[in-house]
């Protein structure tokens, strides 16, 4: 769960959990099993929604915003290390190029495409 900007550009560390099983990033089969092994392990916590009670949110721990922190930061270095051999503007390129392939096979951006089967 990556903080995200709300509609006034205001970076949010919180997400409904019905936005994150209408989103593709979990399935509602998992998405409470996903939630409460966060939530054991003090990465996320539930609050109710003040907008909607019937809803809760789901926020970042200070625990979770440091975990986030380390695995970005190691994604980077791992990302840094595969692509050594090109410089930014061939990375760029080949961003590119995997950007229009994704587009090509209808994968949604942030999802495994082994989870397309999956409901």
């Amino acid at each position: 769960m990556q903080p995200r900007r709300d509609g006034r550009g205001v970076d949010r560390e919180r997400h409904r959990c019905r936005e994150l099983q209408g989103s593709g990033q979990a399935y509602r089969v998992g998405v409470v099993a996903l939630i409460d092994g966060l939530e054991g392990k003090d990465l996320v916590e539930r609050r109710r929604s003040a907008e909607d009670r019937r809803n809760y949110e789901l926020h970042l721990t200070a625990e979770g915003r440091r975990t986030l922190g380390a695995v970005s930061r190691a994604a980077a270095a791992h990302e840094d290390a595969l692509l050594a051999a090109l410089d930014p503007e061939q990375r760029t390129h080949l961003l590119g190029l995997l950007e229009r392939v994704a587009a090509e096979q209808e994968l949604t951006p942030g999802v495994h495409p082994g989870y397309r089967t999956r409901g």
